[in-house]
């Protein structure tokens, strides 16, 4: 049987002190880590979500551009001779000039000898 005497006593205080002061030294601070790390990665999964958006809706307008660049193109094609250029304020779009028949033979021209003096 268990006996109820001082001995017991002081176990249950020696129980209580050192439960205190292992939660105070080694389990609070373990805790407050991962809490704190827990809330990290979170903020972190944030942003990866708001960067992926982001470089979605990047990818969509880029994909509009280019088939409006595309159309552009077309158009252009079907009526004239076009020389594309880039815009002088670099706004991530091409001009299309048109061509005289003298620079398409002159550029012709231009490429002939280019290939003829590399053989």
């Amino acid at each position: 049987m268990i006996a109820f005497n001082l001995t017991l006593l002081v176990q249950v205080i020696n129980f209580c002190v050192v439960y205190y002061f292992l939660r105070r030294l080694i389990f609070d601070p373990v805790i407050d880590g991962l809490i704190k790390q827990r809330m990290v990665e979170r903020r972190l999964n944030e942003e990866i979500i708001l960067k992926q958006q982001d470089v979605e809706s990047f990818r969509k307008e880029k994909a509009l551009q280019l088939v409006q660049f595309q159309q552009d193109v077309k158009v252009q094609l079907a009526t004239d001779t076009v020389k594309i250029t880039l815009d002088p304020q670099y706004t991530g779009r091409v001009v299309l000039k048109p061509v005289s028949p003298e620079e398409l033979l002159l550029f012709k021209k231009k490429m002939e000898d280019s290939l003829h003096a590399g053989n």
